[in-house]
């Protein structure tokens, strides 16, 4: 047995067990003179262990202004939260709640509604921190517990620029639909390249598992590690769901919703670039393929969600076939907003983007059953219901609008029926699933953590 072998072994063993992992100044060390070892004691004995392990408590991997100005702010309120011993989910439900209710003042347009939505989101932002926070803090980590907290941070997220674009067409200006559009669009197809990316084998050796070379563009990933100023900078330019949030906080009163989606959408696609060129450079280094009926295959097939097509019909082999999931999202987005904008302009717009709002729902359902419950098939009473079939609906409709079979309202109005009933249905194949398998049915590990809680 080689060295390598027994630290990839301890390793798998840590991460089924749920190990919290340590770094190097999770708690003080002094050093102890045998002689006179009082005074070691007596520093030891008046660090404030609770202080410290709500420090530790707080994600290493958030961004600068969440780590230097929301953190602050959540761990106030989770210090209370765990003397009151309240669990995560009922936080989770109250910053869903508080970023519904941004969306709802966002929605009304005036400045002074944006500043009370600003307001809404940042109690949202930090309460959303609080989950996470308690869950660390009290080892309270579970599959369906991660997969609440980052559904409804998907939920409120689009919900508020949905609410943002109402706003503008309340006051009277031209709701940027086109630019929400954009906005969701870029940060789903995104998602799914990160996802596609780590269910996949090149995910795996690009992450430089032990034993495996190291070179490239991972190489110089952890070469720049080693400047704090390049950690923060690649942290900010990679854009995550704190900055996202904060960014909109801030620019939503002082620029207008319109121009916040605006920038949102530009530093959008700059941190997609940069994160797809990232994952193309290592996934080139590693030259891993992924074979047939392998779990990697599997994985990707269910994130492709093609049903009822073959489940390889896009190709999830090879070495490339990571990237599929997020091909099968850019054509689901490209068809509905190219048909229904065709047929009726404008006017269908706000229905595109309710039907990609359900349909990126959906994805991220699956794509999270994987990376937090470990599963490979993902089947349910809806799988047969895959975005091929979305979309064939959605082009039904908008052939009916412009051959004058329909009319643009009721159009809408179809659409809007339709992506209630598979709402619906998408909540109830989650919880039917979820339930099936038990809240605690597999350990959240480090990995899953980092990428499900905040």
């Amino acid at each position: 047995t080689t060295p390598a072998a027994v630290m990839r072994a301890l390793a798998e063993a840590a991460d089924r067990a749920g190990a919290r992992e340590r770094g190097p100044r999770a708690f003080p060390v002094e050093p102890l003179d045998p002689a006179d070892p009082a005074p070691a004691i007596a520093r030891t004995a008046a660090v404030d262990e609770a202080a410290l392990r709500l420090r530790r408590a707080s994600r290493s991997d958030d961004g600068f202004l969440s780590t230097f100005l929301i953190r602050p702010l959540s761990r106030r309120l989770t210090r209370h939260a765990v003397r009151a011993g309240l669990p995560p989910a009922p936080v989770t439900a109250v910053s869903l709640a508080l970023g519904l209710g941004s969306a709802t003042a966002y929605g009304m347009g005036s400045l002074p509604w944006l500043l009370a939505g600003s307001a809404l989101l940042l109690l949202s932002l930090v309460v959303d921190c609080v989950d996470g926070e308690v869950a660390r803090y009290t080892r309270t980590f579970s599959p369906l517990g991660g997969w609440l907290d980052v559904a409804s941070d998907r939920v409120k997220e689009y919900a508020v620029y949905a609410g943002l674009v109402a706003g503008v067409a309340r006051v009277g200006g031209t709701p940027p639909w086109g630019v929400a559009l954009a906005a969701l669009a870029v940060l789903v197809v995104r998602h799914f390249v990160d996802f596609g990316f780590a269910a996949s084998a090149a995910g795996g050796r690009a992450r430089g598992d032990v034993g495996q070379p190291q070179g490239g563009v991972a190489a110089l990933s952890e070469a720049t590690d080693r400047s704090a100023a390049l950690v923060w900078a690649k942290r900010a330019v990679i854009m995550p769901v704190g900055e996202r949030t904060i960014l909109l906080i801030v620019l939503a009163p002082l620029l207008g919703a319109r121009w916040a989606l605006v920038v949102l959408l530009a530093l959008g696609a700059v941190a997609g670039l940069y994160t797809t060129a990232g994952r193309v450079g290592r996934a080139w280094r590693a030259a891993a393929q992924v074979h047939g009926e392998s779990p990697a295959a599997r994985r990707l097939a269910g994130q492709c969600d093609t049903r009822p097509l073959p489940a390889n019909a896009l190709g999830v082999t090879g070495r490339w076939g990571w990237l599929a999931p997020a091909a099968c999202r850019a054509v689901e987005q490209g068809v509905v907003v190219g048909a229904l904008a065709l047929a009726g302009g404008t006017t269908l717009l706000p229905a595109a983007y309710a039907v990609l709002f359900a349909a990126a729902f959906r994805d991220y359902d699956i794509a999270y059953r994987q990376r937090l419950a470990g599963a490979l098939a993902t089947d349910d009473r809806l799988v047969t219901v895959g975005w091929p079939v979305r979309t064939l609906l959605v082009v039904a409709v908008a052939a009916a609008v412009a051959g004058g079979a329909l009319s643009a309202g009721a159009g809408t109005w179809l659409l809007v029926a339709l992506v209630a009933g598979f709402g619906v249905a998408a909540l109830t194949a989650s919880a039917r699933w979820w339930a099936a398998r038990g809240p605690h049915h597999r350990p959240v590990t480090s990995r899953s953590r980092s990428a499900g809680l905040r």
